[in-house]
């Protein structure tokens, strides 16, 4: 993967970022990932970074959309604690994806662990938000079922890379 589609620039660095930049902070640093140029019409689909063109990565996508769905009904003293633990997991699914797959092929599997690590962390934080009304038990059975699925995908594609 090329420099231009993914460069990592330094915190407090004075390196200017074009409106165009979307950052995104992940363990101190700032990723300026140019996925979302094809949703602004600057990206065809033809020039889509790889990991774009993963089912895995869409579905995380999806899955965290969800999750951003749903804690938009969580309560207001919840918000720096469950709601935001549950979107920072669900989002890093999908940041690890991206973040990995410009690495070597070893290091890319270690980021689809910890992808499949996030996905695992939603569970006890569907069950907590269903003890305490903030989700149905439908909405949790459907979620959690995805989480299953968005598990055994990644778990696919590490066992499809040997």
């Amino acid at each position: 993967m090329g420099e231009h589609y993914l460069r990592k620039v330094g915190v407090g660095g004075s390196n200017p970022l074009c409106s165009r930049d979307l950052p995104r902070q992940i363990s101190g640093l700032w990723f300026i990932v140019y996925s979302s140029w094809k949703k602004h019409g600057i990206m065809s689909s033809s020039e889509k970074i790889s990991f774009e063109k993963l089912r895995v990565y869409q579905e995380a996508l999806d899955f965290s959309k969800q999750v951003y769905k749903i804690t938009k009904g969580f309560p207001k003293d919840e918000l720096v604690a469950l709601t935001s633990q549950f979107r920072r997991a669900a989002s890093a699914v999908s940041l690890n994806i991206a973040e990995g797959s410009s690495l070597t092929k070893t290091e890319f599997k270690n980021f689809l662990r910890r992808s499949r690590g996030s996905v695992y962390e939603c569970v006890p934080i569907l069950s907590l938000a269903e003890e305490n009304g903030y989700i149905s038990e439908e909405t949790r059975k459907k979620i959690y079922k995805d989480c299953q699925e968005l598990a055994k995908s990644i778990s696919a594609l590490i066992n499809s890379m040997k």
